[in-house]
């Protein structure tokens, strides 16, 4: 039987993606919502963080990978493939569907290498969907496939909830603007995109204690998440200043290696006739750009919803010059990602993820080394109170006044006459 090439390509992709995200990933669930998302498997709870703000169908999808994966572990790698896998496929359909086919797989490959999309496919698994399903929805609302759009939209929020309010600019103002469409042929993909959303939102509402109390925890998360540096919420402080400004360095770091190739593209005539493809970039770009810099952004690959899109951006840009060009584009990538400038991005980049795994590695082995049950004193942000309650589940955890005792956090205080343990942990700085 003939293999078509499509299925190889695919093939190609998948162990490509197992060979370049699995070896940087930790043997342990990596940051505090990995484990929020590992105690989801068995108890689907958003009051009490598992996960937090629900991400329902990813849950609901991991609980299948769990069945055959065997662990919380395994499962969030299997989940992270599958992500990125979805991701870079779409991407590569945008760019093609945009700019041409060797635009598409150069979207593909600058995608791949991007330092953001590789740290979220090793160990913050769930954000390679920010990444897949932008790209997906894009995909059907330059087509004008306005139902279909709206359905993977739908489907996208199940996984990461605020692609909704980020995309539905692209889905429903882009096709006015434009010209493409008129408001009443927008009517139905509305009501599909309602129907879509209905169901896991019903489940969320449920688990949540009703939708007023869904929308009361979910608001009060982000107060509490983003107190101090967030624009929305705090004005403009140093610190949320500072947050805007690595919300905009973590989406262009991509760009640093395909910038150069935007004036040698315009002068060749690739700007002509593009006003469309432009204006579609930007009405894809801009929202979730602004809720990372302005609203939420903690961690980089918080932002690969409208990373994806430079990529494409970049993708047209270097399609203008040889080829070569998009090999040298991705090796930059590659090496930012493994030397990172000093004092940027440092969260994006191999030698921050390693530094980080071993610290929490050694918490781990110092902790083991004390007869249990014991009285665990935290100081420092890696491991987090999390996760150490997690694998440690019959001690009690203490961390700047916060204690936790087998996942439940906050926990009563500890007992007298446990043994302690005292771990300097490591610092984000």
């Amino acid at each position: 039987m003939r293999v078509k090439p499509g299925w190889l390509a695919l093939l190609g992709l998948v162990l490509a993606l197992m060979a370049t995200r699995w070896p940087l990933a930790p043997p342990f669930l990596f940051d505090w919502d990995n484990v929020n998302y590992a105690l989801a498997l068995k108890e689907f709870a958003p009051l009490k963080s598992q996960p937090h703000r629900g991400y329902p169908l990813f849950i609901g999808l991991s609980r299948m990978v769990y069945w055959f994966a065997g662990s919380p572990e395994w499962t969030g790698l299997v989940m992270g493939l599958i992500g990125s896998a979805v991701a870079v496929c779409m991407v590569r359909q945008v760019g093609r569907a945009m700019f041409g086919e060797k635009a598409g797989w150069i979207a593909a490959a600058l995608l791949f290498c991007h330092p953001v999309f590789v740290l979220a496919g090793a160990v913050n698994h769930i954000r390679t969907f920010l990444a897949a399903g932008a790209a997906a929805t894009a995909f059907f609302v330059w087509r004008g496939e306005w139902r279909k759009a709206a359905f993977v939209l739908g489907v996208a929020g199940g996984f990461r909830t605020e692609m909704i309010p980020v995309l539905a600019p692209l889905v429903f103002v882009w096709p006015l603007v434009s010209g493409r469409a008129k408001w009443r042929e927008l009517l139905t993909p509305a009501g599909v995109l309602a129907l879509t959303a209905a169901p896991w939102l019903a489940v969320m509402a449920a688990y949540s204690g009703g939708p007023l109390q869904m929308l009361r925890s979910n608001g009060a998360l982000l107060r509490t998440a983003f107190d101090g540096h967030s624009l929305w919420y705090e004005g403009f402080t140093a610190a949320a200043v500072v947050t805007a400004l690595f919300a905009a360095y973590w989406n262009v770091i991509g760009g640093l290696a395909w910038a150069w190739a935007v004036p040698w593209a315009v002068r060749r005539g690739g700007f002509e006739g593009r006003w469309a493809q432009s204006a579609f970039l930007a009405f894809w770009f801009t929202p979730p750009f602004l809720l990372n810099a302005v609203v939420q952004v903690t961690d980089p690959d918080q932002t690969l919803a409208s990373v994806a899109a430079t990529c494409v951006a970049g993708a047209w840009a270097l399609s203008m010059v040889r080829w070569q060009w998009s090999l040298a584009a991705c090796a930059v990538s590659v090496g930012l990602f493994v030397f990172p400038p000093k004092r940027l991005g440092r969260e994006a980049s191999l030698p921050w993820l390693r530094r980080t795994a071993a610290v929490q590695a050694r918490a781990f082995e110092e902790i083991r080394r004390v007869p249990g049950p014991r009285r665990i004193v935290l100081e420092g942000d890696w491991p987090s109170l999390r996760q150490v309650s997690y694998y440690f589940p019959e001690d009690w955890v203490e961390c700047r006044g916060v204690t936790a005792h087998g996942n439940v956090i906050p926990s009563s205080a500890a007992p007298a006459g446990l043994a302690e343990v005292v771990v300097k942990a490591g610092s984000r700085d």
